[in-house]
């Protein structure tokens, strides 16, 4: 969800701005003082607006956050994964990266939040991109053998 008066408001992408959280139904009913950040596709982590609400933690000001978020059509709760899921489906990650975020996500020891650190910031992908480089290098050199193999000055790669 985006606020549709952001750029009225001076709001800018990803800064934070601190202010009172009203409910979108009435302005008077402050419900906390908080942070927003606001993150716009597709420079974001799905790819798509995004706004984050930072509040305070306390029970009754999450659930008349939660409330009044829910008077607003098209808003809901992202589901677990969902972000993830979007950030995959908009090219924002590879399935190793994601893999690797599920990994961070359930790390439960110190070496397997170190590995999954790796992994999801891209270590893995790279390790196979180099190995399908030379794959496909090794792939096209051998075909090139395979179809001209009784030709003369045939150059080994």
């Amino acid at each position: 969800m985006v606020p549709q008066d952001t750029r009225k408001k001076g709001i800018r992408p990803r800064h934070a701005h601190v202010g009172k959280i009203v409910h979108p139904q009435d302005a008077e009913n402050v419900l906390d003082t908080g942070v927003n950040l606001w993150f716009p596709g597709p420079q974001s982590f799905t790819g798509e607006d995004m706004l984050e609400f930072h509040v305070h933690g306390g029970n009754a000001v999450v659930s008349s956050i939660l409330n009044a978020l829910s008077t607003v059509p098209g808003v809901r709760m992202a589901e677990a994964g969902e972000f993830s899921r979007r950030a995959f489906d908009n090219d924002k990650m590879d399935l190793t990266t994601l893999e690797g975020v599920s990994d961070l996500i359930n790390a439960e020891t110190e070496a397997q939040r170190k590995l999954a650190v790796r992994q999801a910031h891209g270590e893995l992908f790279r390790m196979y991109e180099g190995w399908r480089v030379k794959m496909v290098q090794l792939r096209a050199q051998i075909e090139a053998y395979i179809d001209f193999s009784e030709d003369e000055n045939i150059e080994d790669g």
